[in-house]
């Protein structure tokens, strides 16, 4: 199944909650996902379907994963509203939780080597007012 045939097999409910990007480069963008109203969660969630729009869309595309495992879908993009089953991989709970220690652990050492080591410290907001500052130093 390619993406586009993915896509066009989508009933019409759910293809309304999905932002698709621009036809030609299907493959490279996100595909965001809106929130369902009064769902209180980061991820994308399908209206009708009560599951997490990235599950819906891996077993769709890849089918369900293997049983007696707990898996975790992985988004290689950082986007958790992101449903496009290319930006994912499949691991097991503990690759999973290994995965963002180490994602953590190299962000951190990227802002030190940058002088922000007291990013750990600030607020998701000081966070970003930095890194515009540090992005305009830069020009």
């Amino acid at each position: 199944m390619t993406l586009r045939d993915l896509i066009a097999s989508l009933p019409a409910n759910i293809r309304s909650c999905i932002s698709l990007p621009p036809d030609p480069k299907l493959e490279d963008w996100c595909w965001l996902c809106n929130l369902e109203p009064g769902v209180p969660s980061e991820y994308g969630w399908l209206y009708g379907v009560r599951e997490k729009a990235h599950v819906y869309m891996w077993n769709l595309y890849y089918g369900p994963p293997p049983a007696g495992t707990k898996w975790r879908r992985h988004h290689m993009c950082e986007e958790k509203k992101c449903c496009n089953p290319l930006h994912m991989i499949l691991l097991t709970c503990a690759q999973h939780a290994r995965m963002h220690v180490l994602a953590e652990h190299v962000k951190r050492q990227l802002l030190a080597s940058k002088g922000i080591s007291e990013a750990t410290r600030l607020t998701p907001g000081q966070k970003r007012r930095k890194a515009w500052d540090l992005h305009n130093a830069k020009k």
